[in-house]
């Protein structure tokens, strides 16, 4: 009996949680997530150079890069031409991280140009920041 409780709770749970979370979001919702992947494009940039391999380097990319493509799908309003001014704004903030993170992995390629994993990371990166 409790773990027939159990379960119907958890679904219960998992169904209000589906029905609740709404894609995309306000405006604040957006500059807060995008003030996150500047962050964690900041906080990559020491661990990146420091990357012993392609395949370190490849792990480090790829979360940048899916913690990017996460925001994108979530807010709408982060793809294509960003009409908010408080966006355009926090992207901003984050445009000296970003180079310096973009240029490192640049560098991290060349190095490491025999690793497939890199190269792949590195293409799925900037699929996701053209979009």
């Amino acid at each position: 009996m409790k773990k027939k409780i159990w379960v119907l709770g958890a679904i219960a749970v998992s169904a209000a949680l589906t029905f609740n979370c709404k894609k995309g979001g306000s405006d604040a919702d957006a500059k807060a997530a995008v003030a996150e992947v500047n962050k964690l494009m900041a906080d990559s940039i020491a661990p990146l150079e420091a990357a012993a391999d392609g395949a370190a380097a490849a792990k480090i990319v790829g979360g940048v890069s899916a913690a990017m493509e996460a925001a994108m799908a979530k807010y709408p309003q982060l793809k294509g031409e960003v009409k908010s001014a408080e966006i355009k704004a926090e992207m901003d903030k984050g445009g000296e991280a970003a180079v310096k993170f973009l240029t490192t992995v640049a560098t991290l390629s060349e190095k490491f140009k025999d690793s497939a994993e890199l190269k792949a990371a590195a293409d799925k990166l900037m699929s996701a920041s053209q979009k």
